[in-house]
């Protein structure tokens, strides 16, 4: 007598064989979509973290530039504070030796009434100290002018032209050394109001 066949079981079901072979499609489908979300999401935090990365790279940029340009104006200062400095210590020699030339110059033309321990024979010794000041002079308007103190430098132009006309004038009269010292004074003034201040 003949077995029947077993009747089909949901088991056997077409669309469960068909859900069984593309089971494996369908999950590498899934791992697909997975791997291409992660790559977007992984992309934007790699575009924010760049982002922040140009940002803090461009403040830290900007942050040492105004540190050297607070360096180099500090720097600046310095120099011009120093320059100033010493300028006015030859400002003053020339102040001095203008006295000196006067009083010797005095006691060339009326021994009796200089007042002073000088004589006619001391301004042999004094005409060294003059050439150095004037080349010292002559070096402190250089800086004064490279550096851009353009009033200083004017200032110790004209005492320079002052000095020098008093010094090369043999017959000055005995009042011509206050226009020295007069000019030494203002050029010192103008020196004073050039010295810069921190900000």
């Amino acid at each position: 007598m003949a077995l029947n066949a077993a009747a089909p079981t949901w088991v056997d079901s077409p669309w469960l064989t068909l859900v069984r072979d593309l089971a494996p499609a369908v999950a590498a489908l899934i791992a697909l979509g997975a791997a291409c979300v992660a790559f977007v999401i992984g992309r934007r935090q790699i575009a924010a973290s760049s982002a922040n990365l140009d940002q803090q790279l461009a403040a830290q940029a900007r942050e040492a530039r105004l540190d050297r340009q607070a360096q180099d104006a500090r720097a600046t200062r310095a120099e011009r504070r120093d320059a100033l400095v010493d300028a006015a210590r030859a400002v003053q020699t020339v102040r001095h030796l203008a006295i000196r030339l006067h009083w010797m110059r005095m006691a060339t033309r009326s021994p009796e009434l200089s007042g002073q321990p000088y004589s006619s024979e001391d301004a042999s010794t004094l005409s060294p100290d003059i050439d150095a000041a004037r080349e010292t002079i002559d070096f402190h308007l250089s800086v004064l002018t490279v550096i851009g103190l353009s009033d200083p430098a004017a200032a110790l132009s004209e005492l320079q032209d002052t000095f020098d006309s008093y010094c090369d004038s043999r017959d000055a009269p005995p009042g011509e050394v206050s226009e020295v010292t007069a000019g030494a004074r203002a050029t010192l003034s103008r020196f004073a109001a050039a010295l810069p201040t921190a900000e």
